[in-house]
């Protein structure tokens, strides 16, 4: 049976959602980054709503949407 959930990675982000992540710093609407990325909006979604592993990592975000 498939593992589902998180995959183990050393870093704060897995390259999943460092992809979303991305496109979300850049203003894209979830349905946008979906077809460039080639995931179902819900994927999408998932990513987005998931906390950010690190505050830090929340703050780069939104000192980054701000400047």
């Amino acid at each position: 049976m498939a593992q589902r959930g998180r995959p183990p990675h050393p870093g704060p982000l897995t390259p999943a959602e460092a992809r979303v992540l991305e496109h979300v710093r850049e203003g894209l609407p979830n349905a946008e980054i979906a077809v460039r990325l080639g995931i179902s909006v819900n994927t999408v979604r998932y990513h987005v709503s998931n906390p950010v592993p690190s505050p830090s990592l929340y703050t780069a975000l939104h000192l980054d949407r701000a400047s």
